[in-house]
């Protein structure tokens, strides 16, 4: 399978969290520290920095190691897709091959973020997974935001 229809598909898990995310009402990324970056790259980032260090901080992770745990994932996008790539070409091309493309995304991103957790010091695995569903969640509604923000008012060309 493609890097393109691998990266689509993966991307497309976006759109399902943000729809989530704007059913959870009781954390926003209002209370970032700094403001919220709406950059395609950061939208496309399967780990954005700005949402990792929020939940890792969150977390009581200390700050310089929730900056440097944020730093390592952000730079992991080629990692994760070449990844997903090697182990869905594997995968038989039945009916749910939505639904395996969906599940090597997940395994590949918490193998990934338990990695990088573990090169820190971090190796506490229902932490971990808690933490990687925060970080999914917050992903989304970072997503949901900026679209919100882009239709606001103040973007309309009219």
């Amino acid at each position: 399978m493609k890097k393109k229809a691998i990266f689509s598909i993966l991307l497309s898990n976006l759109f399902v969290f943000s729809s989530f995310a704007i059913t959870q009402e009781n954390e926003t990324l209002s209370d970032l520290e700094e403001p919220v970056v709406c950059t395609k790259e950061e939208l496309i980032n399967f780990f954005p920095k700005q949402v990792v260090k929020h939940v890792l901080i969150k977390a009581k992770i200390p700050e310089e190691k929730a900056d440097q745990i944020a730093e390592e994932l952000s730079q992991k996008n080629l990692e994760i897709i070449n990844i997903a790539e090697g182990k869905s070409s594997k995968i038989d091309r039945g009916v749910n091959m939505h639904n395996e493309i969906n599940k090597i995304y997940d395994e590949t991103l918490f193998e990934i973020f338990k990695k990088v957790l573990s090169a820190n010091g971090i190796n506490d695995l229902k932490q971990d997974k808690a933490l990687m569903e925060q970080i999914k969640i917050n992903r989304s509604k970072l997503f949901t935001e900026c679209i919100k923000r882009r239709e606001a008012p103040e973007h309309s060309p009219y």
